[in-house]
């Protein structure tokens, strides 16, 4: 596939010259980030020329970053009935598996891709991606790094670069110098979202500083503002600045955990043996997990409605849910706050009334049960903001020597 179609296939209206190339238009409008020009442009073209490989290449690249992977299906199809060995084709194919999750069919065109070019940039890139995906961090390192070798100021690259590496070593020092790596590829081009959200979750996940998270995730929404991964990560920053919602939301983070550990598992299942070893520990993390999710869950929820200023849902919250959080927003967060802590103890004495458990016995429970964590949690925040400062002032010595 060329990208360049003959000049009479029709006219590009919106500031385009007449006569211009479809793979040119298309070009342009996907390298200025609107998915949905670039798809109704897509659709203009087709309507021209039904079988225009850069309409059907370019829609599938729009409609995957719209999330319409039905569509985007059948014109991955049309492509490899209409040029099956070209790299466009390869590419296209591999870009709607890679968003679809489905990693072996993407590993399996990367594979047919370096097969018809060794040396490209884009299958090592995508092949890391999918490889790390499987737990095959090796794998995934060996792809990465010769992909940077092929494409060493390409930002994507570098940021996937750094974080594969970064699982080698997540020490406070090794953070510093990742942030320093991070800031370095983001002079290449400043206004890219991966890279942006990157140093969001370096400052979140290892330097214990949600407000400079938030403010990574904000400029990474500017720049792609109906990613929902991105949203989520904001949400994130913004509630994790609260003691109070880290402790309710434990369960929450812990069931997430619990969904990428069973990942590797599926991928490497000799490692329940070690689970089988330890099954009196399992019995009693399982044990505390029931009743943190009992006592803290539903208090979690109510909090993310009543006091955190932001949705989790993001774009993909209906009108109606909408309607109602900005409503909510109107109230004081005094009022908004003490609602929670008033819903969170009359769901505890329906939960204790209906349990048959007295409420005095019951509510002495909860506040020793929520009392050690919090100051387990506290512990543990200014354990790590402290670290963090100390590699900080350490990092910073370094670099000035």
């Amino acid at each position: 596939m060329s990208h360049a179609h003959d000049p009479d296939n029709g006219g590009s209206p919106g500031g385009f010259p007449h006569g211009m190339p479809s793979g040119r238009v298309l070009s342009i409008l996907q390298d200025a980030g609107n998915p949905d020009r670039l798809v109704a442009e897509a659709y203009r073209f087709l309507g021209l020329n039904p079988e225009d490989l850069d309409a059907h290449y370019y829609l599938v690249m729009g409609l995957c970053d719209l999330r319409q992977l039905k569509e985007a299906e059948r014109h991955v199809h049309h492509l490899l009935r209409l040029d099956p060995e070209s790299v466009d084709t390869h590419v296209a194919a591999i870009r709607f598996y890679l968003v679809k999750q489905q990693w072996k069919p993407a590993l399996r065109f990367i594979g047919a891709g370096l097969q018809l070019v060794p040396h490209n940039p884009y299958f090592h890139f995508a092949a890391a991606i999918a490889e790390s995906q499987q737990y095959r961090p090796a794998e995934a390192r060996k792809h990465i790094e010769r992909a940077r070798e092929l494409a060493p100021e390409d930002p994507d690259i570098v940021n996937l670069y750094i974080r594969l590496h970064a699982a080698m070593d997540n020490s406070g020092r090794e953070s510093w110098r990742r942030l320093r790596e991070f800031e370095a590829a983001l002079a290449l081009d400043p206004g890219n979202a991966s890279l942006h959200n990157s140093i969001g979750d370096v400052y979140l996940d290892e330097l214990e500083n949600p407000s400079k998270a938030e403010e990574h995730y904000r400029m990474a929404l500017r720049a792609e503002p109906g990613n929902r991964e991105y949203q989520k990560d904001l949400f994130n920053a913004v509630a994790r600045g609260s003691l109070v919602y880290c402790l309710f939301s434990l369960p929450s983070r812990v069931f997430e955990s619990l969904r990428r550990g069973l990942g590797v598992l599926r991928d490497h299942p000799w490692i329940a043996i070690f689970l089988l070893a330890a099954f009196k520990i399992l019995l009693a993390f399982v044990a505390w997990l029931v009743v943190a999710t009992v006592l803290l869950w539903p208090g979690c929820k109510v909090y993310e409605w009543f006091v955190v200023s932001e949705l989790r849902g993001g774009s993909s919250t209906s009108v109606p849910m909408l309607s109602l959080w900005l409503k909510i927003r109107r109230y004081p967060l005094w009022l908004r706050f003490g609602t929670f802590l008033l819903l969170s103890c009359l769901l505890w004495g329906l939960l204790f009334l209906l349990t048959g458990i007295p409420l005095d016995r019951g509510f002495g429970f909860v506040g020793i049960f929520v009392g050690v964590h919090f100051v387990v949690l506290l512990f543990l925040r200014l354990l790590r903001k402290f670290e963090a400062w100390q590699s900080g002032r350490s990092s910073r010595g370094d670099s000035s020597g």
